[in-house]
């Protein structure tokens, strides 16, 4: 398979200054300030979660209404039969009426809206970094945004456009009605098209037709195709599918190991098949975690992406600047250090079908196996 230019490269040039399991929003009940409850599952009913907290005030001084994906419907819906595989054709981290600014049409993910609100734990600097209008988080967002403007080669979206990379997702038990308060949602990583893999040129059709490639890591014992990040109590809510995110995402080189978040879409009829638009993959990630994760896109061009590698170090403290939550959301607005960041992609994904599974080649760990990357 091909070698993907990896994205970061080129961070030498930044100024110092710059589960494997998917769970549905199982206790989440309501928009606006409702709270989401991460406790148990539920036992055949829907309750609501603990009383919301009090609304932080936002960056405009006023109080905050924080983005929240839609409830879950009543349970009793129609039972569905209905599956389908549709595959990413888009893929952004910039918001869409502005792409210098990073995405917005995301989520609050802790509660809070930081600016002048409270933060969700305490900043490596003071400065901090503040949420995006009406509690948004995505810290990631903006360095990503100074990344892409000095990589080679078009760059993540360019590459999941053309079928080079990508995600792969599949619905099940859907009852091809507005709301299904009980789907199944998998996501498997994929190293693109079969048209596209080991060096291929050919063209997508996006007409359900294009076989995808599916990395054997997203598959259980390797077993086509039984996902590792499988969504059983997924449901869909005037039309778009919710689910709750606990899962290393993969997109080309890069792993973001998610430890809660979304994943939000529209889903559409395309003829006689189903398509997602107006996308929204939004959580939060390790930062430690992440960083110890480029070793795996080290290339000739960065050397060894770890240790004192001077690109990976600008990497390094560009990530650890921006963390801006705690790993875990027990501890957010409880005083803990900041080691995570948060994280929110917009993307749309068209018809697809599931191809065949490949093995990713060993990677060497150039600065060791026990290496594990900390923030200075």
């Amino acid at each position: 398979m091909r070698k993907r230019p990896f994205v970061l490269l080129g961070l030498a040039l930044l100024p110092a200054a710059a589960c494997s399991l998917i769970n549905s929003l199982d206790g989440y009940t309501g928009g606006g300030d409702a709270a989401i409850d991460v406790g148990p599952p539920p036992t055949g009913t829907v309750e609501a979660g603990p009383p919301p907290p009090p609304p932080d005030a936002g960056p405009d001084g006023e109080a905050c209404s924080p983005s929240r994906p839609p409830a879950r419907p009543p349970q009793g819906s129609v039972t569905g039969t209905s599956s389908f595989v549709v595959a990413l054709s888009t893929f952004t981290l910039a918001d869409s009426k502005d792409p210098s600014r990073p995405f917005a049409d995301a989520y609050d993910l802790d509660g809070l809206c930081t600016c002048p609100g409270t933060r969700a734990c305490v900043p490596s600097t003071q400065a901090g970094v503040c949420d995006l209008p009406r509690g948004v988080d995505n810290a990631f967002g903006e360095f990503w945004l100074v990344v892409e403007s000095v990589i080679e080669q078009g760059g993540t979206a360019t590459r999941v456009g053309r079928g080079d990379e990508g995600l792969v997702v599949r619905i099940k038990n859907y009852n091809d009605l507005p709301d299904d308060d009980l789907v199944e949602v998998a996501v498997f990583e994929t190293f693109g098209a079969e048209v596209r893999a080991d060096g291929g040129t050919g063209t997508l059709k996006r007409d359900g037709t294009d076989l995808w490639t599916i990395d054997s890591r997203s598959l259980l014992g390797g077993t086509p195709y039984l996902p590792v990040a499988v969504d059983t109590r997924a449901y869909v809510s005037g039309g778009t599918v919710v689910a709750e995110v606990k899962a290393p995402i993969r997109v080309g080189d890069v792993t973001f190991p998610i430890s809660l978040g979304y994943f939000t879409a529209k889903i559409v009829k395309k003829g006689e098949l189903y398509a997602l638009e107006s996308g929204v993959l939004s959580g939060r990630f390790s930062a430690s975690r992440f960083l110890t994760g480029l070793e795996a896109a080290s290339s000739s061009k960065t050397g060894p992406l770890c240790g004192e590698n001077p690109i990976y170090k600008s990497v390094r403290d560009g990530v650890c600047r921006a963390r801006d939550l705690p790993t875990d959301p027990t501890l957010d607005g409880k005083e803990s250090p900041c080691d995570a960041l948060s994280l929110a992609i917009g993307f749309a994904a068209e018809p697809a079908q599931l191809g065949r599974v490949m093995t990713a080649p060993t990677v060497p760990r150039p600065c060791g196996d026990t290496w594990v990357a900390t923030c200075p």
